[in-house]
C-alpha cells in the first residue's frame, strides 16, 4: 500500500474544521467541510452559520523521480470558501472581504498542517513537501456567493510494492 489514502487526510482536515473557530464544523447545524466524490455538495448546504466552507476538490497522484525510486507524488486540492455579504452597498468590497476572509483561513490551516507535522511527522501529512504548496484565488463565484482559494498540498509517499499474490498466474 502507499504511504496516505484519501480518506484518513479527510478525516485529518474535518478535525481541522471541527476546532477552527471561524469555522466549527459539527455535521448537523454547521455543515462546513465537505468530502471529495460525495453527495453531499455546496448547494445542499447553502445555510451554514458561518458561510464558510472547506471543500476536499481533487486528489491526484503521479510518478515521481526515477522509475527505480519508487516514490510518488499525491496533490491533494482544498478548497476556502466564504460567503459575500449580499447586502446592496459596494459589490466588490464584499467579494474582496470573502477572499480576504478565505485566505486568512487557508493560512491558519497551512500553518497549523506544518505545526502539525513538525509534531507528528508520521501522521496523516507525512511526506508533506510544504516548499512546494500553493494556493490559487479561485475565479469567480463557486454556486452564487462563494469566494476564495485552492490550495494544493503536496505529498511524497512510498509507491506500493509488487504484490505477486495478487495476480493470478497461467
Amino acid at each position: 500500500m502507499s504511504e496516505l489514502y484519501l480518506k484518513p487526510f479527510q478525516d485529518y482536515v474535518k478535525q481541522l474544521c471541527i476546532e477552527h473557530v471561524a469555522v466549527l464544523h459539527d455535521d448537523a447545524t454547521n455543515v462546513a467541510f465537505i468530502r471529495v466524490q460525495t453527495a453531499e455538495d455546496l448547494g445542499s448546504l447553502r445555510n451554514t452559520a458561518a458561510g464558510t466552507f472547506i471543500i476536499i476538490d481533487s486528489f491526484i497522484g503521479r510518478a515521481k523521480g526515477a522509475f527505480e525510486e519508487n516514490r510518488l507524488r499525491e496533490e491533494i486540492g482544498i478548497l476556502f470558501l466564504k460567503r459575500a455579504a449580499t447586502a446592496a452597498g459596494d459589490p466588490f468590497g464584499v467579494i474582496e472581504t470573502a477572499q480576504e476572509d478565505a485566505l486568512e483561513l487557508l493560512l491558519d490551516f497551512y500553518a497549523r498542517m506544518k505545526q502539525d507535522l513538525d509534531d507528528d511527522d508520521c501522521g496523516p501529512l507525512k511526506g508533506l513537501d510544504a516548499t512546494q504548496m500553493t494556493f490559487d484565488l479561485v475565479d469567480g463565484p463557486v454556486q452564487e456567493y462563494h469566494y476564495g482559494w485552492l490550495l494544493t498540498i503536496p505529498l511524497d509517499v512510498k509507491m506500493p510494492a509488487y504484490d505477486g499474490d495478487k495476480w493470478n498466474r497461467t
